[in-house]
């Protein structure tokens, strides 16, 4: 429920910023970078979210399933980029390097890696992490085990 919320929060943010210089008839586009597809659970709850965020804001989705955590990760951010998508979302850890290298080349678009880490060090200001104290309620998960 928490990574719902967050996706939400995120996307309303980066939209509310977005919309101050859109013109009316434009409709924004957001894209989501999966490891798997909707047959993953972990996955699916991103893609569900994704799709309930979008529809929530009147934005137009645009999901990449089975992208392998290498250079694929870049290339489907490039592609998501190139589209027009102005948010990307990515839900594996391992595409973050790939998807660190895109935000450097397209600096007019944001980017966050969920579950990442590499935001804070990266000196990126369009490449964010969510969840980057994701720690904390493993190891409560943990001592309640």
């Amino acid at each position: 429920m928490k990574k719902i919320l967050a996706m939400v929060l995120a996307l309303v943010m980066i939209f509310a910023l977005a919309a101050c210089g859109q013109k009316a008839e434009e409709k924004p586009f957001a894209g989501l970078i999966c490891l798997h597809d909707e047959n993953s659970g972990y996955d699916a709850n991103f893609i569900n979210a994704f799709n309930d965020a979008c529809k929530a804001l009147g934005v137009k989705g645009v999901i990449k399933t089975n992208v392998p955590e290498d250079q694929a990760a870049h290339d489907a951010a490039a592609e998501l980029a190139d589209a027009g998508c102005q948010v990307i979302f990515t839900d594996s850890y391992g595409h973050q390097q790939y998807v660190l290298e895109a935000a450097q080349e397209f600096p007019e678009v944001q980017f966050t890696s969920c579950t990442g880490d590499m935001a804070n060090t990266a000196g990126v200001e369009n490449y964010h992490n969510a969840f980057a104290t994701i720690f904390e309620g493993r190891y409560l998960a943990g001592v309640a085990r």
